[in-house]
């Protein structure tokens, strides 16, 4: 009889697994966003909310992950609650999908609001996607975790039966669903190891079938957030255009001061030309008549 060793197997190989790192909170300012009135913000609130539903299931599924990986003898009740985790969020990144591709087409169409409008949108739909991909980064590293944690715990199970595989063994069997490692000529595989071997490959699928989905989801943030750029680029080119404007005013003004006082150099120089011709013609008209007293003295004295 092959006597049970999980604890030293336990002990030999700690798990070390890191808890999955805070995601920061949310940038956006909620109140603002639901006194604006716009309905492109409105979705945007509800859509932050969504992603905070999802985060949250995750991180659920994430402690529900690590209570199974710690038995020997995986629960019902853990088992379908870890069912009912990934459905959840499967529905309700199905649910996201939608309001993406709408918030999507309202980017497309925003050109003809206000800057201002323009602006905020860009900048509430940027810190959303932020936001998504945290997420989507969270979940993948559990995930990936979760999928390694499964494997050496088959291989461990199937060490206690008497069957040792390789890593890369373990993974053909839950990717492919195989079952050769039931028929080989060693001593049978004890009914726990099936199991185990078993409840993985579900796991397994399910985990395929999560990431099918997420993958759909990040493929739909990806062309948001093409969108979300070419309207920065938009907005950045208009506010462009104003800075350049504002400018030329600002040259504009400086021309005109100096037409301005080119003018007034103009008029005081038209000034002095004039003074100065007047008391020319004054000198000249006292000359002429000094000249004649001078040498028409007779025509004075008569």
């Amino acid at each position: 009889m092959v006597r049970d060793r999980l604890n030293e197997l336990q002990k030999a190989f700690p798990n070390g697994r890191p808890s999955p790192s805070p995601i920061p909170a949310p940038l956006l300012n909620v109140q603002s966003l639901q006194s604006s009135g716009d309905p492109s913000l409105d979705r945007i609130t509800q859509m932050r909310q969504s992603v905070e539903q999802i985060e949250r299931r995750i991180r659920t599924m994430v402690e529900v992950q690590e209570t199974i990986l710690g038995q020997t003898v995986v629960r019902p009740e853990e088992k379908n609650q870890l069912d009912t985790l990934i459905d959840e969020i499967r529905q309700r990144s199905a649910k996201l999908r939608p309001k993406l591709r709408h918030l999507g087409r309202d980017l497309e169409t925003q050109g003809t609001a206000g800057d201002a409008f323009r602006r905020m949108r860009k900048i509430h739909s940027e810190q959303l996607i932020r936001r998504l991909n945290e997420v989507l980064e969270m979940f993948a590293s559990a995930q990936e975790d979760y999928r390694q944690r499964v494997n050496r715990r088959v291989r461990r199970q199937l060490e206690l039966a008497g069957e040792r595989i390789s890593a890369d063994e373990v993974t053909h069997l839950l990717a492919d669903n195989s079952e050769d490692i039931f028929f080989r000529r060693i001593s049978p595989i004890s009914f726990a190891a099936q199991s185990a071997l078993e409840d993985a490959s579900s796991r397994h699928v399910e985990l395929l079938q999560l990431e099918r989905t997420i993958g759909e989801l990040n493929d739909c943030f990806q062309d948001m957030l093409q969108l979300v750029h070419s309207q920065g680029v938009l907005v950045d080119s208009i506010e462009s255009h104003v800075q350049s404007a504002s400018d030329f005013v600002g040259h504009a003004n400086v021309q005109v001061n100096r037409a301005v006082s080119y003018k007034s150099s103009a008029q005081r120089l038209k000034c002095v030309v004039v003074l100065l011709v007047v008391g020319l013609l004054l000198l000249l008209f006292l000359l002429f008549i000094f000249l004649f007293v001078k040498f028409f003295p007779s025509v004075g004295s008569h």
